[in-house]
């Protein structure tokens, strides 16, 4: 994955889940980011979202899965 397109703060939201959990939340992360260059990944809400020229999709973990709206 490219590192110049995450984020810190996303890469912490990712590591304080649960490991299978994080597993997923990693996975859709990756999709996502290589869906299109001009995505941003941002950390706003409490939770990851991925903006180009407004939000796209953003990604919610729960207890036992990750929603990706």
């Amino acid at each position: 994955m490219d590192q110049t397109r995450t984020t810190d703060s996303v890469d912490q939201y990712i590591l304080k889940l649960t490991a299978d959990i994080q597993h997923i939340a990693a996975a859709l992360r990756k999709i996502i980011l290589s869906s299109s260059p001009n995505l941003v990944e941002e950390y706003k809400w409490s939770m990851p979202n991925y903006t180009y020229k407004g939000l796209v999709c953003y990604l919610q973990a729960s207890k036992k899965h990750v929603n990706l709206v």
